[in-house]
């Protein structure tokens, strides 16, 4: 290959490396474009106030005292006045009620003052092995209304019901309170 072919050739890809790079696009900076104002929330942010958790003060059972004291034998005349409420009381222990099971699943409690004055009491909170038949115990609770069962005559019962929350047995000394 002659001199003068070689020039030419080197030129020639010279040349189309030229026209090559003219053809991009041209890197220069634009004019930015004016982007509209976003829209403003012209409402004013308020601090939220925070509502402080109650305090309870407990009594001489270790119950918290946000309760009406009240006897066996109101919840056992109108159940459905203590319904929803946070209740306290004192009875004795007549019997533990069993489930389908056999298991014991409340406590059947009378008023001191008049044994035909009858509560049932929810045990799920409770260590059933430290009570007795007999036993004399302060209980916190809420009321439930009342409901009928049979009893062993098959005889329609209804009685108050109340969900033990808190217990202080004044006869075994067992407690579960604070």
């Amino acid at each position: 290959m002659s001199k003068k072919t070689k020039y030419l050739i080197i030129g020639l890809v010279v040349i189309l490396f030229g026209l090559f790079i003219n053809s991009l696009p041209n890197p220069t900076p634009t004019k930015p474009v004016a982007k509209s104002p976003a829209p403003q929330n012209t409402a004013k942010l308020t601090k939220p106030t925070l509502t402080p958790l109650p305090t309870f003060t407990y009594d001489s059972n270790g119950f918290p005292m946000n309760y009406a004291k009240v006897n066996v034998s109101d919840i056992a005349k109108t159940p459905s006045d203590y319904n929803g409420k946070t209740i306290m009381f004192n009875c004795n222990i007549v019997a533990f009620a069993k489930n389908s099971s056999g298991d014991t699943a409340a406590i059947n409690c009378a008023d001191p003052n008049d044994i035909t004055s009858i509560v049932q009491i929810d045990t799920t909170n409770f260590n059933l092995h430290k009570m007795n038949q007999g036993d004399n115990i302060n209980i916190y609770g809420m009321g439930e209304g009342s409901a009928t069962g049979k009893n062993a005559f098959g005889t329609d019962v209804s009685e108050g019901i109340v969900m033990g929350l808190y217990i202080n047995d004044l006869t075994s000394g067992y407690s579960n309170s604070q």
